[in-house]
């Protein structure tokens, strides 16, 4: 049964019959009525990827209220939306498949070490899928061709335009998958890119705050994580705008719970800890990274002394000392 012509229909939410529960500063949730459910569009990556994904709120108030702003989960989705988009392009969530189409050149597994604390390793395809019989978790990038249609999709629907790609031509984002068994849990941290998660299987528990958050990060905060080095970085760019910036223990978040055919939107720099509870899941999440104003004007500066003076091309080297430099670099 073809659905890809398939109408979207207009949104209740926008109208009397809408049921949004618990509207803050963090998490807006929106729970699916059954006239809802009823008139959900079916997600696949054809256009108007947003208008499906945010459901029953349009992509206009999406972009206004919510985009980088805060969160907004849809719950209570049918999960029938997701059957095209698993069948067509996920392999039925053949795990086996996901890890042999990946494009990722190393597989995160998640396992319990003796002191029952979740440790990170990265390993090929086929030690993947062993430690995956054997009860870890992984992390991985989705099969290249669903990822670039999700992508281009996201763009068009956020009109990203120009700052969705590098100038080499490739898209800004990329698509992980979450192969998550029960009772894994990824603890506090936040990123630095705006992040669209469809729940396909299984249930998790999403905790969300903005305690201590980051506006428009350049770096994420991983303390969950990565080592120490790492860390250092990463406090190290966050304190360029908030000097104060520390690790701390989050007091106050708001929970939601994702089943299958779920959607959560969160923007970067808010924090959020996951676990996968009752059953094993799967989920997708796309992660998109657009260009920055700063970007736009570094690279606008760059091209215009590349133009102005041969000279700025001119490679740095043979430096005894600041004032060896030629009168330009002396200046800056």
């Amino acid at each position: 049964m073809s659905t890809r012509k398939r109408k979207i229909p207009q949104c209740p939410s926008e109208g009397k019959n809408s049921k949004i529960d618990r509207p803050n500063e963090v998490l807006q949730m929106c729970t699916m009525t059954e006239a809802h459910r009823e008139g959900c569009p079916i997600i696949d990556t054809e256009d108007n990827l947003l208008q499906k994904l945010v459901y029953p709120h349009t992509p206009k108030t999406f972009m206004d209220s919510i985009w980088n702003k805060k969160a907004l989960a849809v719950v209570n989705a049918p999960e029938s939306r997701l059957e095209e988009l698993i069948g067509t392009s996920l392999f039925g969530l053949d795990v086996s498949r996901l890890i042999e189409e990946t494009s990722s050149p190393q597989i995160f597994a998640w396992m319990k070490d003796r002191n029952n604390k979740i440790s990170s390793i990265e390993l090929n395809e086929e030690a993947a899928l062993r430690c995956y019989e054997c009860g870890a978790s992984l992390y991985f990038r989705a099969p290249p061709e669903i990822s670039s249609m999700l992508i281009a999709a996201v763009s068009r629907s956020t009109k990203m335009f120009f700052a969705s790609q590098y100038s080499s031509g490739e898209l800004r984002g990329e698509v992980e998958t979450f192969v998550s068994r029960k009772g894994n849990i990824t603890d506090w941290h936040f990123d630095y890119m705006h992040n669209f998660t469809l729940q396909l299987s299984g249930a998790k528990r999403w905790s969300l705050s903005e305690e201590n958050a980051v506006l428009n990060p350049i770096r994420g905060c991983t303390p969950h994580y990565s080592g120490i080095d790492t860390m250092g970085q990463q406090l190290k760019v966050h304190r360029l705008s908030n000097p104060n910036f520390h690790v701390r223990s989050i007091k106050n978040h708001e929970t939601v719970t994702l089943t299958a055919g779920s959607f959560l939107y969160f923007p970067p720099g808010m924090w959020h800890r996951v676990e996968c509870i009752e059953e094993d899941s799967i989920s997708i999440n796309i992660s998109m990274m657009p260009s920055t104003w700063s970007d736009l004007v570094c690279d606008g500066i760059r091209h215009t002394m590349w133009r102005s003076d041969v000279l700025w091309r001119e490679a740095i080297s043979n430096l005894s000392s600041v004032a060896s430099a030629p009168p330009r670099g002396q200046n800056l």
